[in-house]
C-alpha cells in the first residue's frame, strides 16, 4: 500500500517562516559578498570587502553602540514593570479586569497609530508631557523630547516599554496565578452536591480549611464524602508548538489531572499509576454509595483502585474526539505501554510506544516491524467497542 502523505499540524506556520525569514536571512548574507547597487542580480563578487568597510565606518559603530543601549534599557524595563503589574493584578482588588484592559491596550494599538500620536504628545509646543510637567513644577521650560539628541533614546525606550509591558504583564500575571484561578469551570460533586468553583471568590493555594468549608456549607459530611478533582481535558501548553486543546492526541490533551479523597483511606500523597477514565466516576460513585450502576452504563467500578493506589482495574482506555456537526472522528485506544491512534475514513494513523517515546515523537504506524503489533492493537480496537456496546436490544 502506498503511503499516504501526512503534514504535521505546524507545516503552514514552518512553509512560511521559511519563505519570509529563513530565505531573506540568507539572501542579505549572500548579497553582502558582491558589490550591488540593489537593482538585477550581483555579478561583481566582493569577498570581505563590505565587510571590512563597515567595520571602519564610524556610524556602524554608533548605530551599534544605540542598538546596545535601547536593548539595555527595554528588555529589563519591560521585565520589571509587567512584573510589578502582575503582582499589583494578582492582589485583590477592585475593577483588576478594567486595569488590566487599560495596561494591555498599548500592546494592541498599532505601530502606525503611535508613530502618529507620540509627536504630539511628546511636542515642545503643546504636548499634554510638557504640560503636565510644568505644571507640576518639574519643568521651567518646555523640553524637545525628540529632538534633543541626548533625550530622544531616552524617551523611544520609553515608548516601546510603554507599548510592550502589557505582554509581559500577562505572562507574569498568569504563572502568578492560583491554581485554581485557572479552573473557571471547575466543578466538584460530593455526593449528591454540586459545587461550583467558578462562582466563587479566589480560591486561597493549598488551603484544605476553605476546601472543608465550600463542601460542608453545601451539605455535606467531609468525612463521609467521596471527592473527584478532574477535567474533561488537558491543554498542550506550548509543547509540539500547540496551545489549547486541539486534534492531535497527545498525551498533554489526554492525560487530565485527577485527584480523588476516598473517605475509606485518605492517607495523603499515594499516587496510581492505573489507568482511569471519565466515564468510570458516575459508575464508581454510585458503587461507593451502594448503588448498582444503571443498564447501559459504560464505566468501571474504580472504587477499589481509589482505595489501594497498587490496584488496577482497567487494563484499557478508550479516548474518542468527534466534533459535532462533522464526519471527522478520532479514536486513540490507551494501554500501559501502548497507543495506537486511528482516524475514520483514513488510511493513517499513529502508534506510539509511551515506555520509551512519552512525548509521542516517533510514530511507529508504518514501521515494518510493528506491523504485527499494530494490527494486535487495532483487533484490540474493535474488541474494546464491542465490548462497550450496550447488550439491551434496540428499542423499535
Amino acid at each position: 500500500m502506498k503511503r499516504p502523505l501526512v503534514l504535521p499540524v505546524h507545516c503552514p506556520t514552518v512553509l512560511l517562516f521559511i519563505m519570509f525569514t529563513l530565505r531573506l536571512i540568507f539572501f542579505t548574507w549572500y548579497y553582502a559578498f558582491f558589490d550591488w547597487d540593489g537593482i538585477g542580480d550581483p555579478v561583481n563578487f566582493s569577498g570581505l570587502a563590505n565587510f571590512l568597510q563597515v567595520a571602519r565606518d564610524p556610524y556602524f559603530w554608533n548605530a551599534f553602540k544605540n542598538t546596545f543601549i535601547f536593548m539595555a534599557g527595554v528588555a529589563p524595563g519591560q521585565l520589571v514593570l509587567g512584573l510589578l503589574l502582575a503582582l499589583f493584578l494578582n492582589m485583590k482588588i477592585r475593577g483588576a479586569a478594567g486595569y488590566r484592559t487599560v495596561y494591555f491596550l498599548p500592546v494592541i494599538t498599532t505601530g502606525a497609530i503611535i508613530g502618529i500620536i507620540m509627536p504630539l504628545i511628546f511636542s515642545p509646543i503643546s504636548g499634554p508631557v510638557n504640560a503636565l510637567l510644568g505644571g507640576a513644577g518639574i519643568l521651567a521650560k518646555p523640553v524637545d523630547w525628540l529632538g534633543n539628541p541626548k533625550l530622544t533614546m531616552a524617551t523611544v525606550i520609553a515608548v516601546v516599554i510603554w507599548k510592550w509591558t502589557g505582554t509581559y504583564m500577562g505572562y507574569c500575571h498568569w504563572t502568578l496565578m492560583d491554581n485554581f484561578e485557572w479552573a473557571f469551570g471547575y466543578t466538584v460533586r460530593v455526593g449528591l452536591v454540586y459545587v461550583d468553583f467558578s462562582t466563587q471568590e479566589r480560591i486561597p493555594k493549598d488551603s484544605a480549611a476553605w476546601y472543608r468549608g465550600v463542601i460542608e456549607s453545601n451539605g455535606a459530611v467531609l468525612d463521609d464524602t467521596l471527592i473527584v478533582f478532574t477535567t474533561d481535558h488537558g491543554d498542550y501548553l506550548g509543547n509540539h508548538c500547540l496551545w489549547g486543546k486541539g486534534v492531535p492526541a497527545y498525551e498533554d490533551i489526554q492525560k487530565v489531572p485527577f485527584l480523588v479523597c476516598h473517605p475509606e483511606n485518605r492517607t495523603p500523597g499515594r499516587r496510581s499509576s492505573s489507568l482511569q477514565s471519565l466515564i468510570d466516576i458516575p459508575t464508581t460513585c454510585l458503587a461507593a454509595a451502594g448503588i448498582d450502576a444503571l443498564p447501559g452504563m459504560q464505566g468501571l467500578n474504580q472504587e477499589q483502585a481509589w482505595k489501594d493506589a497498587s490496584c488496577a482495574i482497567r487494563d484499557w482506555a478508550l479516548v474518542e474526539f468527534r466534533p459535532a456537526h462533522s464526519p471527522f472522528m478520532q479514536l486513540s485506544f490507551i494501554e500501559e505501554r501502548y497507543k495506537i491512534v486511528v482516524y475514520h475514513d483514513r488510511p493513517y494513523g499513529e502508534l506510539y510506544d509511551l515506555a520509551v517515546d512519552p512525548h509521542q515523537l516517533t510514530n511507529l504506524w508504518y514501521k515494518a516491524e510493528r506491523q504485527e503489533l499494530k494490527s494486535e492493537l487495532l483487533h484490540r480496537i474493535l474488541s474494546a467497542e464491542m465490548e462497550m456496546e450496550d447488550p439491551r436490544p434496540v428499542p423499535a
